[in-house]
């Protein structure tokens, strides 16, 4: 993915492309690097592997988003990095 494709604002659902890769995911969600190379690796995270690649399809990162998300709290998922420190990935309510 270059430079430009991996800065690309999406308009609508409809221009996010099929399957995600872990920059465009960085790009959709605003999220670091780290945080989405950590989400790729949960267990409950719909990701497929092609080659060597972790992808997700669009709709199962919707359906990931909506069925963490808290209507009384913008927590949506957490996890541990591998030194020790903790993360917590927050969509929704009030940040």
């Amino acid at each position: 993915m270059n430079t430009q494709e991996t800065n690309k604002r999406y308009s609508d659902y409809e221009s996010i492309p099929l399957f995600l890769d872990a920059p465009a995911i960085m790009n959709l969600l605003g999220l670091s690097r780290t945080t989405v190379y950590y989400m790729l690796q949960e267990k409950d995270f719909p990701t497929i592997e092609i080659g060597k690649r972790r992808m997700v399809r669009k709709e199962k990162l919707f359906e990931w988003i909506d069925a963490h998300e808290n209507p009384n709290s913008c927590i949506t998922a957490e996890g541990e990095l591998p030194h020790g420190s903790r993360f917590i990935l927050r969509t929704g309510g009030n940040l």
